[in-house]
């Protein structure tokens, strides 16, 4: 009898820990449910005299899910950049770029991963560095422009998804360091320039995205 209401309270034991334990974790469990995100955005912008180019940005982005509207997580992308001096079409060397970033993601609706949303992601771009050699027929000496690949990179999007397809629209935000070394003479009138300083901008450019939520 003894062994009998031994196994029976050990029994209601167990039942009672994983009954609570079940419990617990439907009321605070975390979800970790992943989404990775793909897309791609071009964009071009001009600063000074000369225009940096951005090539379409491959990216992917891991979410977790907060809940079936809020996703929280981070990605990297990479891009080729190059630049465009004066207008006249000059991609002499391709470079790179590698955003790595925090995102946040909403969805306005009831549907998961379905509807319009709204997406930020803000993060540090590294990369190499482009010599600009700005000196043209009418001048001699030496005018460079030594462009950073590093910086600041964000960028804040509105967009639609549908059948785990998304499209959106937004603003690129990079951070963009170039030093200037002007010691260049017009041959034309003898005049001097003699420049040297490092410049920090912030360059904002519309840019598109296209997406699959896998």
């Amino acid at each position: 009898m003894k062994k009998i209401i031994s196994i029976v309270l050990v029994v209601w034991a167990i039942n009672s820990n994983v009954y609570s334990q079940d419990s617990f974790s439907n009321e605070y469990s975390f979800p970790l449910s992943i989404a990775v995100n793909a897309n791609l955005g071009a964009f071009s912008t001009g600063t000074e005299d000369f225009q940096i180019n951005n090539r379409p940005m491959l990216s992917g982005t891991a979410f977790f899910t907060i809940n079936p509207n809020l996703f929280l997580g981070g990605g990297i992308g990479v891009s080729t950049w190059n630049y465009d001096l004066e207008g006249e079409g000059k991609f002499d060397n391709k470079y790179f770029n590698v955003p790595i970033y925090a995102a946040a993601r909403y969805f306005f609706g009831e549907e998961k991963k379905s509807g319009i949303f709204f997406d930020a992601k803000i993060g540090y771009r590294f990369g190499n560095k482009i010599t600009v050699d700005m000196l043209s027929q009418y001048r001699t000496g030496e005018d460079f422009r030594f462009i950073s690949g590093h910086g600041l990179y964000s960028s804040i999007l509105m967009g639609i998804s549908y059948r785990r397809i998304e499209l959106s629209f937004g603003m690129d935000i990079q951070g963009l360091n170039y030093d200037v070394v002007d010691h260049s003479v017009v041959i034309a009138t003898r005049h001097r320039r003699d420049r040297e300083e490092s410049i920090s901008t912030t360059v904002r450019a519309f840019i598109f995205q296209l997406g699959y939520w896998f």
